[in-house]
């Protein structure tokens, strides 16, 4: 695969989620736990009400394989990590 296209398809999903979990969190109360932070230059995406990693994902990568200090003391449960092309 071409490493452009690779680069928009994944800003693209990271959008995609960012935009997902920031209308999850603009409901009343946040009955999901719904939170996008970040971790130096990794975008960070967590809904405490699904442990899927479709929603609970960390964008990044480092040469050391290590991009945060896990786990953060005010979340339980795990987040994917997903290794961007342009660092590999």
């Amino acid at each position: 695969m071409d490493i452009g296209l690779a680069h928009e398809i994944e800003a693209a999903e990271r959008q995609y989620l960012c935009a997902r979990v920031e209308n999850l969190l603009r409901i009343e109360g946040n009955p999901y736990g719904a939170r996008v932070f970040s971790n130096g230059n990794a975008p960070c995406f967590y809904v405490e009400a699904t442990p899927s990693p479709m929603f609970n994902r960390i964008y990044g990568d480092s040469p050391g394989g290590r991009i945060c200090n896990w786990p953060a003391p005010s979340i339980t449960g795990s987040l994917t990590v997903t290794h961007l092309t342009s660092q590999r």
